[in-house]
């Protein structure tokens, strides 16, 4: 889908369930990931987390990480859809930090490759009925200007 250039959007979808966040350009860009809870997957942790959010996941009781996990995963899907419209690049996951989740919220540390931070970054979640819904909103000083990643064209 296209929208105009004022509003800024972000979708997720999964089996039985979409989900679109829309906002104003004018008050930042916006993510939306949901996650099913699904099968137990623990063994992506080593791809989706930082060694202190990992280290963090191991203190909890087994029955609880793998929860802990996928909500790191939501979360950070959320971030970097959006960051991706003004970054314009692949962002990885130990770009982000995710930590002090409580009450549908967490602190968010980046760590991105080639600077570029955003001013402000608020992410949200709810666990609902199928898994998690995350949504991230970041804002940059408008007067800043937009990072631009070179072209690579193949030789």
């Amino acid at each position: 889908p296209r929208s105009p250039r004022s509003l800024t959007v972000s979708i997720s979808h999964k089996d039985r369930l979409a989900v679109a966040l829309v906002a104003r350009r004018a008050h930042g860009t916006v993510g939306v990931d949901f996650e099913q809870i699904g099968r137990d997957r623990r063994d992506i942790a080593p791809k989706v987390l930082t060694a202190a959010e990992h280290d963090e996941i191991k203190l909890l009781r087994a029955d609880r990480q793998w929860t802990a996990i996928l909500l790191r995963f939501a979360i950070k899907e959320a971030i970097y859809k959006a960051l991706a419209p003004r970054l314009r690049r692949f962002i990885g996951f130990n770009e982000a930090e995710i930590s002090d989740l409580a009450n549908g919220s967490a602190t968010v540390r980046l760590n991105l490759e080639g600077g570029g931070n955003p001013d402000e970054i608020e992410v949200n979640y709810d666990w609902i009925a199928d898994g998690v819904i995350a949504t991230a909103r970041v804002r940059w000083d408008p007067s800043s200007v937009p990072i631009k990643t070179p072209e690579v064209r193949p030789t």
